[in-house]
């Protein structure tokens, strides 16, 4: 295969190959690696999935492997692009830069009878056969030094009914990388950004806006400039918890007034919720103010829960939601990059205002996370949390962030219900929910302005779900807590609606 660029016709056909002869597929880097990303080799369009690498990579009927091995090069301050975001911990004789040649891929409609394809032939697919005869090939690469950062407006080009993708490798860096931790969990960056590129691709469906900056970072406007709305909010949700959480909506009733809750569930609330959630990164960079949330946290890793679960993650990306009234630039991009430890071009930034349609569905979603922080505080093992399951209505979207911040608040505080299955008994349990605050009852916009409207000023036990149900294996349910239906109607503005 020829070099494919970024002025080339994303319909044209780079290369043919024939039935019986050797198909090899280079990958150069001789260019920015922004022109290759969305570089695919695909069969018929009905073969493949629906959208960029966020549906991982084509599917036919069979699977071979073949093998990419990098080989060194650096061409264009390619190396050293590569060279920056590579760790410490590393070899440091492993080579970085192009892909050296794949070895030939067997196509064939048994897959032991290796029937092969050569460089520059044309492949046929014999009468009354099909693109889903052909082997799905899956071409694996390094798991630390491919490249997997997405660029707009680059082209896809097509290999004709030979299926391959460059989001083969991408996924291939996942498996190698489960492998290296020992366990059966991916990098929360690596599943965040799978979530961020589908973000991308559906970002007029989701009515949000995607600017790259001029350092080659990405920046997500979830509702600041732009609407957002109830689907951009489960997204972002997802993408805060690394992609191990379940997220979606459905109605109830606050007083007599139907009105959108959010559900949240996983199997994972330590790695979901501490991990990748938690609004943990307080971000002041040259004017600009902004709350982080999401899995660039993990990277960093200071932050108590961090050591209580004994983990920290290693990618060479970083997802990092903020909170803000306005988007971030390139110096918050940079320090993002500088404090993550990795590149500037491989920082993705989705960025929400409080006072949003999005921002009241992604903080509705933090009921079970509120429940996890608040319990893992109180000294219980995060690892013992074994699935939480929660829910909280969506607060009508207020005139500022302030007021925004204040009602979503409420929402959780006084109308988030949780359960939670965990592996042993507490004696704390009591103190879980809000209603165990010295605060329960007084709203928050009361509470902010106590506290001059600084969010980590506020007590950490105002942070904490209305109604905890706490299911301990093989031992019994406790329910502890209680929602105020009447609290949230007059936060919500529902006062004067009963009649």
């Amino acid at each position: 295969m020829k070099q494919v660029l970024s002025s080339d016709d994303p319909e044209q056909c780079v290369g043919l190959v024939d039935d019986g002869e050797p198909v090899d597929v280079a990958v150069g880097v001789g260019q920015e690696r922004e022109q290759f990303v969305d570089v695919g080799l695909r069969p018929d369009g009905h073969d493949v999935f629906g959208h960029h690498v966020a549906d991982r990579s084509a599917s036919v009927s069979r699977e071979v492997d073949a093998q990419v091995e990098l080989v060194p090069r650096e061409i264009d301050g390619v190396g050293e692009r590569f060279e920056e975001g590579r760790k410490a911990d590393r070899d440091p004789e492993r080579p970085i830069g192009g892909l050296k040649q794949i070895d030939e891929v067997p196509l064939s409609d048994d897959p032991d009878d290796e029937a092969v394809l050569g460089h520059g032939k044309a492949v046929e697919v014999g009468p009354g056969k099909s693109a889903e005869d052909l082997a799905h090939v899956v071409v694996r690469g390094d798991g630390l030094d491919v490249a997997s950062h997405y660029f707009t407006g680059v082209h896809t080009a097509s290999l004709c009914t030979v299926s391959h993708s460059l989001w083969a490798l991408y996924r291939a860096t996942n498996l190698l990388f489960r492998s290296a931790r020992g366990h059966g969990m991916e990098s929360l960056n690596r599943m965040a950004v799978e979530l961020v590129d589908e973000a991308i691709d559906f970002a007029d469906e989701l009515a949000i806006e995607i600017h790259e900056l001029d350092n080659g970072a990405v920046v997500c406007d979830f509702g600041v400039e732009t609407v957002g709305g109830v689907e951009a909010g489960l997204l972002l949700t997802e993408i805060q918890t690394g992609g191990l959480a379940t997220v979606q909506t459905g109605m109830e009733t606050i007083g007599d007034a139907p009105l959108t809750h959010v559900e949240v569930s996983t199997d994972h609330p330590a790695m979901a919720f501490l991990a990748a959630q938690k609004a943990g990164w307080e971000l002041s960079v040259e004017g600009f103010e902004g709350l982080g949330s999401g899995p660039a946290r993990a990277l960093v890793a200071e932050e108590e829960e961090y050591q209580r679960m004994g983990y920290r993650d290693a990618a060479e990306f970083a997802v990092l939601a903020i909170e803000s009234e306005e988007l971030p630039d390139e110096a918050v991009a940079e320090h993002v990059a500088e404090t993550a430890g990795v590149p500037t071009s491989s920082v993705f930034l989705p960025t929400f205002s409080t006072a949003s349609v999005t921002g009241s569905v992604a903080l509705a979603a933090r009921a079970a996370e509120l429940a996890t922080f608040r319990l893992s505080e109180l000294g219980y093992d995060p690892i013992e949390m074994l699935s939480t399951t929660a829910s909280a209505p969506v607060a009508p979207v207020a005139g500022s962030d302030d007021a925004a911040m204040a009602r979503t608040n409420d929402a959780l505080a006084y109308g988030g219900q949780v359960h939670m299955t965990v592996e042993s008994s507490f004696d704390r349990f009591d103190d879980l929910p809000s209603t165990a605050g010295t605060a329960y009852g007084v709203p928050f916009a009361e509470i902010f302005e106590e506290h001059g409207w600084e969010f980590y000023d506020l007590p950490v036990e105002v942070f904490a779900p209305a109604q905890v149900t706490i299911d301990i294996v093989g031992e019994g349910v406790t329910v502890v807590g209680e929602t105020d239906e009447a609290l949230l109607a007059e936060s919500f503005g529902l006062a004067d609606q009963s009649d």
